[in-house]
């Protein structure tokens, strides 16, 4: 997802908000 996320462009903010939201639903909140 890295890679993917880099390749389209996005920027730092967006891929910190994902990391985020993946966190999230490890913690299963």
């Amino acid at each position: 997802v890295n890679e993917l996320a880099r390749r389209e462009g996005l920027s730092g903010l967006e891929e910190k908000a994902l990391r985020k939201a993946q966190a999230r639903e490890a913690t299963g909140e």
